[in-house]
């Protein structure tokens, strides 16, 4: 029993059907001697350890509630604590052109996601890539879908990339009107006059054929087809999209 306790529930035999990917914690209550402290981040943000099932985690800086971190991905997170991993002023200008997303997060956290091309220190040139600025140690499950998370200090020069969306599809649809339950479409035009509708915010990137990011507009909200007929025309992201993430510091 782990009453009055903090403790680790994804062990527990009645959750094992379950992917939890975060619990409660309470300050003021003991811990479990089976879930250990291993380090503390920069930030103030500490990351622990279930002896028991191995399983990682991350306090939140508020101090009241531990989110899964992947195994994979552990090292991602220690290296944003360690690397400065600012921009510098010529990467700053860059990213300003492009002009991020602000991403709400819980407790006061904050983030600024680019959508844009670079090229790496090692000349590798990579299309596809997010760079998320952040006050916090990269532990939501969101950032974890990325075939590839790297730090920000391994990046020698940003680009605008063709298949970005421009920043108005990308704010709109961050704020999209709910038109039936849980749909929350933005509808784009091709030059060709070919509608399609986005239903995967924050979708940052588009590509279907030739068409890219920078060919599509944002339809006015007046022209929109009907519910109906959005949802024929649902644009599916291929899989190589978002597959870079870039983490750097607020």
């Amino acid at each position: 029993m782990h009453e009055g306790e903090n403790y680790c529930p994804a062990c527990e035999k009645h959750n094992q059907q379950f992917n939890i990917v975060g619990f409660s914690w309470f300050p003021n209550r003991p811990i479990n001697p089976d879930f250990k402290k291993i380090t503390v981040l920069k930030n103030g943000q500490s990351i622990w350890r279930c002896q028991k099932c191995q399983s990682l985690w991350c306090l939140n800086l508020l101090k009241n509630h531990m989110f899964r971190v992947p195994e994979k991905n552990l090292q991602a997170v220690l290296n944003w604590s360690e690397n400065q991993n600012r921009p510098s002023k010529k990467q700053i200008a860059t990213l300003r052109k492009i002009r991020g997303q602000k991403i709400k997060h819980v407790d006061g956290l904050r983030s600024l996601a680019f959508p844009c091309r670079v090229i790496l220190n090692t000349l590798e040139e990579l299309d596809f890539c997010v760079v998320s600025l952040q006050n916090f140690a990269p532990f939501h499950y969101g950032f974890f879908h990325y075939q590839k998370i790297i730090s920000f200090s391994q990046v020698k020069e940003i680009f605008p990339s063709d298949f970005a969306l421009s920043a108005e599809i990308r704010n709109f649809s961050l704020k999209a009107p709910e038109l039936d339950r849980d749909f929350f479409p933005t509808v784009i035009l091709s030059p060709q006059g070919q509608e399609y509708t986005l239903v995967h915010s924050p979708l940052l990137f588009f590509k279907d054929g030739d068409l890219k990011g920078k060919d599509m507009r944002l339809l006015e909200r007046e022209k929109w087809p009907t519910v109906l007929e959005m949802k024929k025309n649902i644009y599916k992201p291929e899989k190589h999209f978002q597959e870079t993430l870039i983490l750097g510091k607020l």
